[in-house]
């Protein structure tokens, strides 16, 4: 009896265990959209490359999250900083972005319009 019980409760301690991973994962990323809307417009985050955040019970004790930058496949890189301890990830971000192309060839001196140019979304 007492073997079953204590298989029990490891099964649901270990489930609880995941639970509260799996919210603090959720509430990190909120918080990095959160962030990141304040940079960037018209972004959707493809990936996340989150830490194991050892130590943390709830996002109420991240302090901040800082993004280092940007490299050319989308990836940008992120800290999450607490009061004793900072933790590297990353997130994957897939963004359209307006150029503006001349229809035509455009010669030095010459004068042209907003016409003579035309909208493309990458």
């Amino acid at each position: 009896m007492k073997i079953i019980f204590i298989i029990i409760t490891s099964l649901i301690s270990f489930n609880l265990l995941g639970i509260q991973f799996n919210s603090l994962n959720i509430e990190l990323k909120l918080k990095i959209k959160k962030e990141l809307s304040k940079k960037i417009k018209n972004f959707k985050i493809n990936e996340y490359r989150l830490p194991s955040l050892k130590g943390i019970k709830s996002s109420k004790q991240i302090k901040s999250i800082e993004f280092l930058g940007n490299d050319l496949l989308g990836h940008t890189a992120l800290i999450i900083k607490t009061r004793k301890k900072k933790y590297y990830g990353s997130v994957v971000i897939l963004q359209k972005i307006k150029h503006l192309y001349a229809k035509t060839n455009i010669k030095k001196g010459e004068i042209f319009t907003i016409d003579d140019c035309e909208e493309v979304e990458v």
